[in-house]
């Protein structure tokens, strides 16, 4: 994921979104709105590997 990159999400703002990478669930999230655009608000940790956490904070 990139600063600004563009995600098309099939959910509603009341919807549970699962953030995933390589079809592995990492975090649930709530969809939020912030000055006009779409944001994902994380609310709990789904999977704890620490290889692919520090994997996905170092970029």
């Amino acid at each position: 994921m990139e600063v600004g990159q563009l995600i098309e999400l099939q959910a509603t703002p009341r919807s549970p979104v699962k953030l995933e990478c390589n079809k592995q669930p990492i975090f649930t999230c709530r969809l939020e709105r912030l000055d006009g655009a779409y944001t994902l608000q994380v609310e709990d940790l789904i999977y704890q590997n620490e290889n692919l956490l520090d994997d996905l904070l170092s970029r």
